[in-house]
């Protein structure tokens, strides 16, 4: 259950949005025996604040109530020796905090500073063969969704290797109607750093990129080019430090650094990537930075943690901080807090635009006017039992 109260400096306050989404799973855990294992796990989402048949800003299509089913699977071993997993179930690659251009099996993008991971899995038939003696890790996948015919499946392929406190982990990814995909992660100790280093590649891509060619009408004077024969890469860098303050409380301090070749150099063309449906929050810049602090059950507060995180998209020159407090109460029920504050200029991170009046086109005869957030206030109450 939860509470979001979004404020905007140009807007009127009684404009000021406001939503409610709240969250329910269910799942069902059978295990028949040590060689079998099935699994559902079911979400109801419900935002009263929210009107059936509506629009965001961004064109998508709104609805109150929704029923997802986040997790279908069946698990067997043969043999002992290597594991099988069949159905949707969930996966995730990549080293980083913030950005995960590695995680190219999931169908969408995770957001960074969500309170939990809220997409369902993607749907595959994933083979695993463990080396135990050298902590290798080998993995061999069959991607289903939207796979209405042999052809239209994808193979991936991912190895994890251990050399001493180095890990590194290399993938692919290889679909008929699919970017071809390429990715490495490398995370290592360099004194008193945890550091990550996580490189995409991909090529195929078949969505339009765009560019502006400087007229008066906004509406012509962009045009779109393929990339499909280029190599696209994404890069991020990052570390970790840990600050031992007391015998028993401790606070860790980490920064990132993404490379995204796929994105746009500043946002003229944001309004646009919406219209068209390409517009992916944390992936729509060229260069992006964070940081973030954590702290951990500070003193006697043993069920507390404190998160502020920056993020700035160095392209367009917008900023977010956040500041989250999350406590564990009444055993079963954790409490997040949080309040964002956006600034810097107008672009991602700091986002609203303005389309004037048009006659004759649907919904722009009296124009749209979306006020770019200043403060965010939320509120989340999970129940686990």
């Amino acid at each position: 259950m939860g509470f979001n109260y979004n404020i905007a400096k140009d807007a009127d306050a009684s404009e000021y949005p406001l939503s409610s989404p709240n969250l329910v799973d269910i799942y069902l855990d059978a295990r028949p025996n040590d060689h079998l294992r099935t699994y559902m796990r079911g979400r109801l989402s419900f935002d009263p604040t929210t009107e059936d048949g509506g629009t965001d800003a961004f064109g998508r299509d709104l609805s109150s109530t929704d029923i997802l089913l986040e997790q279908l699977w069946l698990k067997f071993d043969i043999d002992r020796q290597v594991f099988a997993t069949i159905g949707r179930q969930p996966i995730k690659w990549g080293s980083s905090r913030f950005w995960n251009p590695s995680d190219f099996i999931n169908q969408s993008i995770r957001d960074p500073l969500a309170v939990f991971d809220q997409r369902v899995g993607p749907s595959v038939v994933k083979l695993h063969y463990p080396v135990e003696s050298l902590g290798w890790n080998f993995y061999a996948l069959a991607t289903l969704d939207e796979a209405d015919t042999y052809e239209k499946m994808g193979g991936a392929l991912r190895g994890e290797f251990l050399f001493g406190n180095t890990e590194i982990a290399i993938s692919s990814l290889i679909a008929k109607s699919e970017p071809t995909r390429l990715a490495i992660d490398i995370s290592t100790a360099l004194w008193d750093f945890d550091v990550r280093l996580e490189a995409a590649a991909q090529k195929g891509i078949k969505t339009p990129f765009w560019r502006d060619l400087g007229g008066s009408d906004p509406f012509t004077s962009i045009e779109s080019y393929s990339r499909e024969e280029d190599w696209i890469y994404q890069v991020v860098a990052g570390a970790d430090f840990t600050i031992q303050y007391s015998d028993e409380d401790s606070l860790s301090l980490g920064i990132e650094y993404f490379y995204n070749d796929a994105g746009y150099e500043d946002a003229s063309l944001y309004g646009w990537l919406a219209l068209q449906g390409q517009f992916q929050p944390f992936y729509l810049g060229k260069q992006y930075a964070a940081a973030y602090l954590l702290l951990m059950n500070p003193g006697d507060w043993n069920d507390t943690q404190f998160i502020l995180s920056a993020l700035g998209n160095l392209s367009d020159k917008s900023y977010l901080t956040r500041l989250d407090y999350r406590v564990l109460a009444l055993t079963y029920l954790s409490v997040n807090l949080f309040a964002s504050y956006h600034f810097g200029q107008r672009g991602e991170f700091k986002y609203g635009f303005s389309v004037p009046a048009i006659a004759g086109i649907p919904g722009l005869e009296q124009g749209i006017n979306v006020a770019a957030p200043t403060l965010d206030l939320g509120l989340r109450l999970t129940v686990n039992w």
